[in-house]
């Protein structure tokens, strides 16, 4: 993701992906 202020939604994306048992890494890269 581009900003930390974008971390709410990448943390229920991840949330979903977790449900379907695939594996995920969120990383501020900006």
């Amino acid at each position: 993701m581009g900003s930390d202020s974008d971390l709410y939604i990448m943390k229920e994306a991840a949330k979903i992906l977790d449900m379907f048992r695939i594996s995920n890494e969120i990383k501020v890269i900006s």
